[in-house]
């Protein structure tokens, strides 16, 4: 089974029901993986949106982020920006799920810091996937050309080549685990079908 396309935020001592998405295909694994049946697609209200799921099995809050727009150093401000508004629905929203309608104080801060740090490393593996891909795509046109032509590699800000460098390894962003806590690359190949749940959903959209 395919490596999970999400992402699985470590909410603390809170529940472990927020994650985190930079695609469609990412939120359907996510969803498959639940096997839950929505009919949700990312994007439908925005390039950043914050979805919230209630089934009778528990709840989901999913943060969809198309990173197309923020691949850019030079966006890094604004994609703060975007990453900070979503994580305060997010927060918003995991209060409401157990019971504390204003999550305040310190508790909010250290959490909304908590999980823009992660959301904002996930987007730096993201980016150093997306660039790979492109430089392997880059490399076999190349390669079908004249003999002898010299993949050209730029070099990143911190000194590294795109195509042969190891994705950061940021302790605080975790891929998701299947629900006996392995990896999904590490499970059954056989996967059930994904069940229509009684779904409510809502979105919050930038």
């Amino acid at each position: 089974m395919a490596k999970p396309k999400y992402f699985a935020i470590d909410a603390g001592f809170f529940p472990a029901i927020i994650y985190l998405c930079f695609g469609d295909d990412a939120l359907q694994q996510l969803f498959n993986d639940h096997k839950l049946a929505t009919g949700i697609h990312a994007f439908d209200k925005g390039e950043a949106e914050t979805i919230t799921i209630h089934t009778h099995v528990g709840h989901l809050i999913v943060m969809v982020f198309d990173l197309s727009n923020y691949e850019l150093d030079e966006n890094d401000a604004i994609w703060i920006g975007v990453i900070s508004h979503e994580v305060s629905h997010a927060v918003e929203k995991l209060g409401h799920f157990i019971g504390e309608e204003n999550i305040a104080g310190e508790t909010r801060a250290y959490l909304t810091q908590s999980v823009v740090e992660q959301v904002y490393s996930a987007s730096l593996i993201e980016r150093a996937e997306i660039a790979r891909k492109r430089d392997r795509s880059l490399f076999n046109k190349k390669g079908k050309g004249k003999a002898g032509i010299v993949l050209e590699v730029d070099l990143d800000s911190n000194g590294s080549s795109g195509p042969d460098s190891a994705p950061p390894k940021l302790p605080t962003v975790r891929r998701a685990k299947n629900a006996k806590g392995r990896d999904q690359s590490e499970t059954e190949d056989s996967v059930q079908s994904a069940r229509t749940a009684r779904v409510s959903s809502s979105s919050d959209s930038v």
